[in-house]
């Protein structure tokens, strides 16, 4: 019997799955050199301009795709590959050596894109690297179309499966059959990568970033990938299969009653009411938000737009994008995240700027960039205030450390209030302004900020990792990142008793607010308004309204005293077993 292993990688988009294994890995077309007739020239063109069209109306055709199922803005995903084959440099190359060397069309092109490609590859910036895997997938295209092969073995997938690859492009991504590619296993790939977006979009369960995993797996394996930790298991042994499966039952359960129960409010049985809202960062998502019941989103993540194209986004395309999503969630109301860029999200624009970091989590990210290119913040603004004539719009930044960005933020904001009355256009000068809290240096000045906005969302993952130093991204110190550590508690205890002592709203939008161990612990502190991803909100509802507030706030008056992390989790474990005897997985 083989024995079950398990590795981890990056948690990309959330959700269980377990099935066969599909392996993608592109199809090796085999190009002959074929000495042709002078007279054969003009036919070899023929070939090699009808291929280069069809391919044109293949990436239009995906282009489409990508423009219904996530949103227009979101398009130039294969804009980088459109262009490399519209590049007539290129192009006349090719013909030359069909003309003077009398090469057949298909050995042709593939070695004048293949030296392209080789030195994409050699170049220092990141973003020139990356489009070499376009390069090669605009020239396995136009091939197929010169030897009339098929695609490959993503339209053979004929039956539910995991795939499991080394690298994808955005435009195989989009081409996934939901029906049958029920989870996605990718050696490459950050949260932050295109593959990831378009998975979360997709809502397909993703794990990504796991090393030498196509190398490990065998045809007839059977995997779990667990989007929600980011850990795939090759052959799980029985213990661990039934333990997913029943998993994937609890929440097969959860979405057959997610339209009979999605309206009822997010109450403990003695009417401690919370806000439940989501986390999302593209329009394709408002979907799920809609039929989660979620009451609004509490966490929009305005980068994705900037990772996705190839230039930072103009007003007009910001302001479409916030005005849809504020349309279709009106009422309630849509937070917006200024962008959280720098770190692991450097967007095309910015690698080609060359603002690579030794340090990049320590560094120039966040609401940093904004305050040092004004004129790039100052259109984001305008996109918002502009979009918040239409809907319910609350705006927070990322990675506040101190009061005088706060005060600098509002200064920028006043400017553009200036800016759209001189220009007459319709706008909301009212919105509500807010803070991330992901510092500790934000949390202890938690009472001089609170006097400057309106709400507060505490941001966990960043915030523990910079409160215990921890790199949770390093595997060798990532133990050391812990959610309970009685700093981090204390941490949060201080943001909500400063906003609550301003009478400020105070929310959580990191991974903790998901988590149902801890959900106790955040109603008993106070915790006004949690912030999840859609697909983990009913879950959080319903152990939300199964708990009694008064023995959570119990809960809380106890644990905040204990001194280590395993007293506090063992403590939860103890009440959830003891309350909430139906979760007792978790």
């Amino acid at each position: 019997m083989t024995e079950q292993q398990r590795y981890n990688g990056i948690n990309a988009s959330p959700g269980i799955a377990i099935g066969p294994v599909v392996k993608f890995t592109r199809e090796r077309i085999v190009v002959t050199e074929r000495n042709i007739e002078p007279e054969d020239v003009p036919n070899e063109y023929n070939r090699l301009d009808t291929a280069l069209r069809r391919t044109h109306r293949d990436l239009q055709s995906i282009q489409q795709m990508i423009s219904n199922r996530i949103g227009e803005n979101y398009a130039e995903l294969v804009e980088a590959q459109i262009m490399s084959l519209n590049d007539e440099s290129v192009i006349r190359e090719v013909k030359d050596r069909i003309k003077e060397r009398l090469e057949n069309a298909e050995y042709a092109f593939q070695q004048v894109l293949t030296a392209y490609r080789e030195q994409l590859e050699l170049a220092d910036n990141v973003y020139i690297r990356d489009r070499a895997s376009d390069i090669y997938d605009v020239k396995q295209r136009v091939l197929r179309h010169l030897m009339t092969r098929d695609g490959g073995l993503l339209e053979n997938v004929d039956k539910p499966a995991i795939l499991v690859t080394r690298e994808m492009n955005p435009s195989d991504m989009i081409m996934l059959d939901k029906s049958k590619v029920i989870g996605l296993v990718s050696e490459s790939g950050g949260r932050t990568s295109h593959l990831s977006i378009l998975a979360r979009a997709m809502q397909i369960p993703a794990v990504v970033g796991v090393e030498n995993i196509v190398d490990k797996i065998g045809k007839d394996d059977t995997v779990i990938a667990d989007g929600y930790h980011g850990t795939v298991f090759i052959n799980p042994d029985q213990e661990t299969t039934e333990q997913f499966r029943g998993e994937l039952e609890h929440i097969k359960e959860f979405e057959e009653n997610l339209y009979t129960r999605k309206d009822l409010p997010a109450e403990t049985s003695d009417g401690y009411r919370i806000i439940l809202s989501s986390n999302i960062g593209l329009p394709g998502e408002l979907e799920n938000v809609l039929k989660a019941g979620s009451e609004g989103i509490g966490l929009y993540r305005t980068e994705y737009l900037y990772l996705v194209k190839n230039t930072f986004p103009t007003e007009e395309e910001q302001f479409k994008e916030y005005r849809q999503i504020a349309e279709e969630v009106a009422p309630d109301p849509v937070i917006f995240r200024s962008f959280d860029l720098g770190g692991d999200k450097i967007s095309a624009s910015m690698e080609m700027e060359g603002l690579k970091e030794s340090n990049p989590f320590l560094g120039y990210r966040a609401i940093r960039i904004c305050l040092d290119n004004p004129g790039l913040f100052k259109t984001q603004l305008r996109a918002i205030y502009r979009a918040g004539a239409y809907g319910n719009i609350k705006l927070m930044f990322p990675m506040i450390s101190a009061l005088e960005e706060i005060i600098k933020v509002k200064e920028y904001i006043n400017e553009v209030h200036e800016e759209l009355n001189a220009a007459g256009v319709d706008y909301n000068p009212d919105i509500d302004l807010g803070a991330l809290i992901e510092i500790p240096s934000a949390a202890l000045i938690a009472d001089a900020l609170a006097e400057e906005l309106d709400f507060f969302s505490i941001g966990t993952n960043d915030l523990i990792q910079y409160a215990l130093a921890v790199d949770r991204g390093n595997d060798r110190v990532s133990f050391l990142y812990k959610s309970l550590h009685p700093s981090v508690l204390k941490l949060i205890k201080m943001t909500l008793e400063a906003g609550h002592s301003h009478d400020i709203w105070v929310g959580m939008c990191g991974e903790m607010a998901a988590d149902p161990l801890v959900i106790p612990l955040l109603i008993g502190m106070g915790l006004d308004e949690l912030s999840v991803s859609p697909v983990v909100l009913p879950k959080i509802k319903e152990i939300v309204r199964g708990l009694e507030f008064e023995k959570c706030r119990h809960l809380a008056e106890t644990v905040l005293d204990f001194g280590t992390e395993a007293d506090i989790e063992r403590y939860l474990r103890q009440f959830i077993q003891e309350h909430l005897p139906e979760q007792i997985n978790i």
